[in-house]
């Protein structure tokens, strides 16, 4: 309809069964109308923000309560968006290629270790694999509770070093797998980063031609894997790099 609001939305990073990190300052995102107020509620922290011209808003939130479940409110005078099953914890970012996208399936004793990853505090969520030459806002991808049929195709990796931590520190972990094996570390980096390095010119003259089909080009997968997931709270990363 003519003059319809837009209803407002959320990076796909911050949706149902996800982990947030304990003990900062949580950083909420998302898009609305220009100029529209956006309310956000978390575990009895609340904050207001306006969006701005391009329809982008953002708070910070204090982290509620270890554990959980909790459920994220955002609203504004038209639409309202409920994020539930939350959980807050430790957040580990894993990345890289080669054994960081070798999947539990393809590890040691498979099957023992699929039938035993019965662990609902712990979360797992995938970048589906893609490759852009400008930066994103979003990524596709969905957080899921550890179990059998999620931890299959997961990062290995990323799965042995979570399921540690939670037992370790006994809170709800959390792991963002955004891998692609066989890569190069340029294509992991921002176009920023590569910037004024004499040794790195010759790979930013190659990017400039972009092929859609290559992610083996300067820059293409932190700006479609990596940046989407840049203002989300995490406690640190986990990097292969064959």
């Amino acid at each position: 309809a003519v003059g319809a609001r837009a209803e407002v939305k959320l990076p796909k990073i911050i949706s149902d069964h996800m982990v947030l990190q304990k003990g900062v300052a949580l950083p909420i995102w998302g898009w609305a109308d220009p100029g529209e107020e956006v309310a956000v509620a978390l575990g009895g922290k609340k904050a207001v923000a306006k969006a701005d011209e391009k329809g982008r808003w953002a708070v910070k939130l204090g982290a509620p309560k270890v554990g959980g479940p909790h459920e994220l409110v955002v609203a504004t005078a038209n639409s309202t968006v409920t994020v539930k099953d939350i959980l807050v914890g430790e957040v580990w970012v894993a990345s890289g290629q080669s054994n960081m996208q070798w999947s539990v399936n393809a590890s040691a004793n498979p099957q023992q270790e699929i039938a035993a990853a019965n662990s609902p505090k712990i979360r797992l969520f995938t970048v589906n694999r893609k490759v852009s030459d400008k930066p994103l806002d979003d990524c596709f991808g969905s957080w899921s509770e550890c179990n059998p049929t999620s931890v299959r195709g997961f990062s290995a990796a990323a799965y042995f070093f979570g399921r540690y931590l939670h037992k370790e520190l006994d809170v709800p972990v959390g792991m963002i797998n955004t891998s692609w094996g066989g890569t190069i570390c340029e294509a992991w980096t921002s176009h920023e980063g590569l910037l004024g390095e004499e040794d790195f010119e010759p790979i930013l003259q190659r990017a400039a031609k972009f092929n859609p089909n290559n992610p083996n080009q300067a820059s293409v997968l932190y700006n479609a894997m990596i940046h989407p997931l840049v203002p989300f709270g995490i406690r640190g990363a986990i990097w292969d790099q064959g």
